[in-house]
């Protein structure tokens, strides 16, 4: 039997294909991006492709050359087989094409490195107009954006990248609902560069996330997040009203806590009270989970008491409101063995957790202050459970 393909090389294409091809839109949307790398990867637009359609047909057309042992040809002919390839060439080459691109952008990259000048310390080149409009040209689509401003260290960038609009609200992509209910949300590719040069260009920074706060795009929020534990405490404090809301939105699961929980400690432990307890307190009412809230609470501990009695004061509110949404302040009292590490305390939901923060909030703040007027606080509510918590902190004098 003749091959029109060599055998081995037919084998090689099916397993390309095959990788796209088992049954599913997850599967398809893979299949997009190849045959159309810039495409958006929405679902519907996979499912209707009669581009995405072929290449995924196609490994039925070559799995019977790869596995005939006979000498009877399969059923499609040699010319239908030789067209399929063409396709697959056509496919690859277009691939490949923006390679050409990217060589370009190497050369842009080693263009904007700093360089040493004489005796001095190494300084880092200005963009020049040329350069800015070659950025323009060569990062048209999201894979060449993003392997530019991946790369890009140069912080004298930031301010004229700024100037020339790539930092506009008008820029930022925003989640787009397809035609099947489902939500795209894209990247947005120069906000690494962004966060890798807050830093050292804090003033520029700044003036950019006053603008981008605006986005309702999780992926630019989480990233804005860091931008925000590199500027001054008191200019991160005035965008705090804003992560709060970001954390209220629909798609916040996008969030870091970690970031946002440093991001509070931050503004506490500069003195931004105000600002970072009420970050804190959101923190405490939003996250779900036992074991990410435990490690919130034990992040905050130490910021939380140096905020002094309100650091105290927003670990009992979250306590307070928590406990009344789920099981009331009575019945979890019942269900806690100590108010003390205990192995029997089984820590199934956040309550307990917060729990232990008003435990280890109080403790540390009275190590600082030894304010003992919190216990006679802390006693006189009217549930037993925070007169067990002021009876823990107030045995002995350990503290």
């Amino acid at each position: 039997m003749t091959y029109p393909v060599p055998r081995p090389v037919i084998a090689a294409a099916a397993e390309v294909v095959r990788s796209t091809r088992a049954r599913g839109t997850y599967r398809r949307r893979a299949a997009l991006m190849i045959v159309d790398p810039d495409a958006p990867a929405g679902r519907s637009r996979a499912e209707d492709d009669p581009t995405v359609d072929r290449w995924v047909g196609i490994y039925d057309t070559l799995m019977p050359w790869v596995h005939r042992f006979d000498n009877t040809p399969p059923s499609i002919s040699e010319a239908d087989l030789t067209d399929d390839f063409s396709f697959l060439e056509d496919v690859i080459r277009g691939v490949l094409a923006p390679l050409d691109a990217f060589a370009e952008l190497d050369d842009l990259l080693a263009a904007t490195r700093s360089r040493q000048t004489g005796d001095h310390d190494r300084v880092w080149p200005e963009p020049t107009t040329e350069q800015l409009r070659q950025v323009q040209r060569w990062t048209a689509t999201a894979h060449r954006a993003t392997y530019f401003f991946d790369r890009l260290d140069n912080p004298r960038w930031l301010r004229h990248l700024a100037d020339n609009g790539w930092f506009g609200l008008e820029r930022l992509p925003e989640p787009v609902r397809e035609s099947d209910e489902t939500v795209r949300i894209d990247a947005w590719p120069p906000v690494t560069y962004l966060v890798r040069t807050a830093p050292t260009e804090p003033g520029t920074a700044l003036e950019i996330t006053r603008t981008a706060c605006g986005s309702t795009n999780p992926l630019i929020q989480r990233e804005l997040v860091k931008v925000l534990l590199a500027l001054a405490p008191n200019d991160a404090a005035a965008f705090t009203d804003d992560v709060q809301r970001w954390m209220r939105a629909p798609y916040a699961a996008y969030l870091n806590e970690n970031d946002l929980t440093a991001l509070a400690a931050k503004l506490l432990e500069a003195h931004e009270t105000s600002a970072g307890s009420g970050l804190a307190l959101t923190l405490l009412m939003l996250i779900h989970e036992e074991y990410v809230l435990r490690g919130v609470v034990t992040a905050l501990i130490e910021p939380l008491a140096m905020a002094g009695r309100s650091g105290v004061d927003v670990v009992t509110e979250a306590l307070d409101r928590r406990a009344d949404r789920e099981r009331g302040l009575e019945g979890i009292n019942y269900h806690r063995v100590s108010i003390a590490p205990h192995e029997q305390d089984p820590h199934f939901d956040a309550v307990d957790s917060l729990i232990d923060g008003v435990r280890d909030v109080g403790l540390a703040y009275l190590r600082r202050t030894a304010d003992l007027s919190l216990l006679d606080d802390l006693a006189a509510r009217p549930h037993t459970l925070y007169q067990r918590i002021a009876y823990h902190l107030g045995r002995g004098s350990r503290w």
